[in-house]
């Protein structure tokens, strides 16, 4: 696909300019013309408008590679976005680029999930984001980023997410999927689906445990082979489900989809 570079540089050669020349009749030095052309950076929508008048074409023209009313690509709401965006001094359509651009970011810091990866990405603009309790006591050597509230710890996710809450796994009787320092991030809910993994409340301790339910029995399956398998009765349960595990941070701050 043609870029926008690739446009320059054509356009530049059909009226037998050199990059030093194109520069001085917009204001440029050599180098810069050299980065678009390469792709090392775009112009600004100020140079553009200069370099669209220079090469006696419009800035959509230079911009998409052909001329909005001779278009068959783009919808009438389309062309009218972009006739009126030329109809707009340079100053003006600068500042909405940035705008644009500003838009683009925001939607690029909303949160990505991907199993494996490190997947959580917490964005820097404050709407953004939610400040969830860390119940329990804080693992000390978990190099993460905790702020610290009237005595009570906090961590940062996007708004976005259904997490509730976090706590720091205290035991590897989940391993190898999650081990002890890890921090795990749970929504909160009462009951939950068979064979999901569960934050529990056991003995007045937080923990995590699979849970297998059959017609008047529910097993506490831990994934490490070393721990015991808890079985309750329907009727008598020692525990108390307090949320479904929904990611884990390892203490390399890498996330995992749970």
């Amino acid at each position: 696909m043609e870029s926008i570079g690739d446009r320059i540089k054509k356009l530049r050669k059909s009226l037998n300019l050199t990059q030093y020349q194109l520069g001085e009749l917009i204001g440029k030095s050599k180098g810069n013309i050299s980065g678009y052309e390469n792709g090392t950076f775009e112009p600004s929508a100020n140079t553009i408008g200069e370099l669209a008048k220079c090469f006696n074409i419009s800035t959509d023209e230079l911009l998409l590679g052909y001329s909005i009313e001779n278009s068959d690509f783009l919808s009438k709401a389309d062309e009218d976005l972009v006739k009126n965006f030329n109809k707009l001094d340079n100053v003006k359509k600068e500042r909405i680029l940035e705008r644009i651009d500003t838009y683009l970011e925001d939607e690029e810091d909303i949160t990505c999930i991907h199993a494996g990866k490190n997947i959580l990405r917490v964005s820097d603009n404050q709407h953004l984001i939610k400040y969830i309790p860390i119940l329990g006591q804080t693992s000390a050597y978990n190099n993460m980023d905790i702020i610290e509230v009237g005595g009570g710890n906090y961590v940062a996710v996007p708004k976005s997410s259904d997490i509730d809450y976090a706590f720091f796994l205290k035991n590897d009787s989940m391993a190898p999927i999650m081990n002890a320092g890890d921090l795990i991030f749970v929504k909160y809910i009462s009951e939950i689906e068979n064979g999901a993994i569960a934050a529990i409340n056991i003995d007045g301790s937080i923990d995590c445990r699979k849970i297998l339910m059959c017609s008047d029995m529910v097993e506490l399956m831990p994934l490490n082979k070393n721990y015991d398998t808890t079985i309750v009765s329907q009727s008598e349960r020692t525990f108390r489900i307090i949320g479904k595990v929904i990611l884990c941070r390892d203490t390399a701050s890498n996330f995992f989809v749970v």
